[in-house]
């Protein structure tokens, strides 16, 4: 009996163990993405990832574009820029931080494909306090959270982690 209990539990929990991923096509229990912004004597950057499918689902829904794809180009670039405007703000006393994109491309993570996003922010003072308000992808996925990492020229890091009930902080280097 104790060995056909184990086999049923690696049969239903199998996929699930440690280095084992489930296929690309059971997709992820978690809706996550994850902002690393630099805030250093040349300015501040970042660099943002999320689940692609999730991502294009957003865009797809924000443009009203059911054929739109993720890729590395200017018109991809610029409809995700029109996106992250009015949902990843950063103010700066009081005024919105303008935001460039740098770069974009594709990661992956285990089998999961991801999308990335290189961000520059002009005006950025060194050592300013700043308020973020983060409600990427709020609008697609109840159970989304937002991950905001916050690195210091030291290195000394301080996490946020954003939800639909909590999408505002005050970031401070």
């Amino acid at each position: 009996m104790p060995r056909r209990a184990l086999l049923l539990v690696l049969l239903l929990l199998g996929p699930m163990l440690p280095g084992l991923m489930p296929p690309a096509s059971w997709g992820h229990r978690e809706h996550v993405s994850e902002a690393v912004l630099v805030a250093g004597a040349d300015g501040l950057r970042g660099r943002i990832r999320f689940f692609a499918h999730d991502l294009e689902d957003a865009l797809r829904h924000a443009h009203a574009d059911p054929t739109l794809r993720l890729a590395v180009s200017a018109e991809v670039d610029g409809r995700f820029a029109a996106y992250l405007a009015p949902r990843f703000v950063l103010r700066q006393d009081g005024l919105p931080l303008a935001v460039r994109i740098v770069a974009s491309g594709e990661d992956t993570f285990g089998h999961h494909r991801l999308w990335w996003y290189e961000l520059a922010y002009d005006g950025y003072r060194p050592g300013a306090v700043l308020d973020l308000r983060n409600t990427l992808l709020f609008d697609r996925f109840a159970d989304q959270q937002n991950r905001v990492v916050l690195r210091r020229p030291d290195a000394a890091e301080r996490v946020f982690v954003f939800t639909p009930t909590a999408d505002r902080f005050t970031l401070t280097p």
